[in-house]
């Protein structure tokens, strides 16, 4: 969770509540990058401003149920957590529907599909436009974008070291760690 939040832009009003924003699509967002709402409605310009609590709920919500999904595709099972954390990332940004559709990200799907690694991560590099001037069929290199994919993909290539018996029973005690929190 900590990894998005450091990926998504946010607007803070001078109280720190949340204020809607435009994404680099110029897409109104609101909180940790959210353009809907947990019901479904989508976030506008001149919604009311949300406190941090609730828009780490809303991150909270959207990274739980894009989890579940990611976490049937047998393509991504395979990848170890760090690996995991990234195409987790990636899913937040571009939709939790990305895997499978061919049409927009067949390329990724592909390249999960194949298993190899070095594959994947020249994959993600490229999703890093953004359509401008915005329904134009125009796009062009985002340095936000191109940021977060190459945060993404330091992510991916950090080897995953699993918690040693001291601090799997420390964590037992203690209520758990952030230690891999995305």
């Amino acid at each position: 969770r900590d990894f998005l939040k450091e990926g998504e832009g946010t607007e803070l009003n001078k109280e720190g509540l949340h204020t809607p924003y435009l994404d680099k699509g110029q897409v109104p967002t609101i909180g940790y990058g959210s353009t809907y709402y947990p019901d479904g409605t989508a976030v506008t310009m001149n919604d009311a401003p949300i406190d941090d609590a609730t828009a780490a709920g809303y991150l909270d919500n959207y990274t739980s149920e894009t989890e579940g999904i990611l976490r049937e595709i047998p393509a991504i099972q395979r990848l170890n957590p760090n690996q995991q954390a990234a195409i987790m990332s990636f899913a937040y940004n571009l939709g939790n529907n990305f895997y499978g559709d061919m049409n927009r990200f067949g390329r990724i799907t592909r390249a999960l599909n194949s298993g190899n690694p070095d594959r994947i991560i020249q994959e993600l590099a490229i999703y890093n436009k953004v359509e401008h001037p915005p329904n134009s069929g125009k796009f062009i290199v985002s340095e936000g974008l191109n940021n977060r994919r190459q945060a993404e993909i330091e992510l991916f290539k950090t080897p995953y070291i699993p918690p040693d018996r001291d601090e799997l029973r420390e964590n037992a005690v203690s209520g758990g760690s952030d230690r891999y929190e995305y």
